[in-house]
């Protein structure tokens, strides 16, 4: 039972990544020219510590295939390491059809080990709004179907300072007993300056056929790095 719940917990945090992963490069793209950056997150609530390292860049210049690598731990409140969880993702991702895009790649754990996704996305930027939906499938271990989406909002409050605000859900169900897997949603609330964002944070989970329920509460630091 450990297991398998720390299996749908490793299922929840993967999508979280390949979500921030997609929502990143499109804020940039809209917004200028230059590469995308490396954002680095970390997050301190009152149940656990989240770190999140992202690299996202095209295979060589001018190139439509991307290359995307996540890196992520989160850490309990006070430690214990039998709970603490790594997680690295590599993907490849190719637009099809307007802001449709692919992506399938590897994910490694330490739970469930090698593991496989192929989805689509669509995103969209609408002035200082952000939507990214995405369904996708988790196999060949654990298989699963799942839909999350993504919504941002930042509008300037002054020529320094814009208001950054983030949503994200998801769903996922188990395609072998029809189950409910994992779903939760995640909240952020605070500012941006420039590369840097800083704000509260609050993480509601929900795990299991019977959705037994944790919240993560805390504050937020975010930086882009060039």
């Amino acid at each position: 039972m450990k297991n398998l719940q720390s299996a749908i917990q490793y299922t929840g945090i993967r999508v979280e990544l390949i979500l921030i992963l997609i929502a990143c490069p499109i804020w940039v793209n809209a917004q200028s020219d230059s590469a995308s950056p490396i954002p680095i997150e970390l997050m301190q609530g009152n149940q656990k510590l989240y770190s999140l390292l992202i690299v996202n860049r095209p295979l060589a210049p001018e190139s439509v295939w991307g290359f995307l690598n996540v890196t992520t731990f989160s850490g309990t409140n006070p430690n214990r390491a039998s709970h603490n969880e790594f997680f690295s993702s590599s993907l490849l991702s190719y637009p099809v059809y307007r802001k449709f895009r692919i992506a399938s790649g590897v994910n490694l754990n330490e739970v469930v080990g090698l593991n496989y996704f192929s989805g689509f996305q669509y995103a969209t930027v609408t002035g200082y709004w952000l939507l990214v939906l995405v369904p996708g499938i988790y196999y060949p271990d654990q298989s699963s179907f799942e839909t999350l989406a993504l919504i941002e909002f930042r509008p300037p409050l002054s020529q320094r300072v814009k208001l950054y605000t983030r949503l994200h859900t998801l769903y996922n169900t188990s395609l072998a007993e029809g189950q409910h897997n994992r779903s939760y949603g995640y909240l952020r609330l605070g500012l941006s300056m420039k590369s840097l964002s800083f704000g509260v944070g609050l993480n509601a989970d929900w795990y299991g056929p019977l959705r037994s329920q944790e919240n993560n509460f805390g504050v937020f630091i975010r930086t882009e790095l060039p």
